[in-house]
């Protein structure tokens, strides 16, 4: 038994669905259009995390771990222009699209957490993923986009050409 996978257009409307890959120096947004995948590259002017913030004064009152706040590594400022690339990402975001956002580090959580909050303040009901990734290229993410959409790959024949004949599946060089 042979099962034939359904092109979008026989399978009536394609599953609204948005790729979105972010670190804390740039976005892509991926989303599925009749004539293919539109990207969207975005670039932050989130300043460059430090990896040593120096010496850094402690107030002597708070006990070994303690202190007011989320842990912002002493650059609060940095976490400012984080959020407002969020924020900024978020709005490339299609409403009425699923989301699967990908990336290292926190900012592809801190974005999906975005979304949700966003979502439920607005009533709206979509799926929204995170998963960690290390870099993709862009034919990389174009992909992931067609599998999530389900629109089959296309398939390029790499060396000889096929015969045409029918049925011969001879390749010539």
């Amino acid at each position: 038994m042979t099962v034939q996978r359904q092109t979008p257009a026989e399978a009536g409307a394609l599953h609204p669905w948005c790729l979105v890959w972010i670190d804390a120096r740039e976005a892509k947004v991926l989303t599925w259009t009749g004539d293919g995948a539109q990207v969207e590259q975005l670039t932050s002017d989130v300043p460059v995390h430090r990896a040593s913030t120096g010496h850094v004064r402690h107030d002597p009152t708070f006990r070994h771990g303690g202190g007011g706040g989320p842990q912002t590594a002493g650059d609060p400022r940095r976490q400012e222009f984080l959020n407002r690339f969020v924020e900024e990402v978020a709005t490339h975001v299609p409403a009425t699209h699923d989301v699967k956002i990908l990336g290292p580090g926190e900012v592809h959580e801190r974005l999906a957490d975005h979304l949700r909050g966003l979502d439920r303040r607005h009533g709206v009901e979509r799926e929204v993923a995170a998963d960690a990734s290390n870099r993709l290229t862009r034919p990389q993410l174009v992909a992931m986009l067609r599998d999530l959409v389900g629109v089959p790959a296309r398939r390029r024949h790499v060396g000889g050409r096929r015969d045409l004949a029918e049925g011969s599946g001879r390749i010539h060089a």
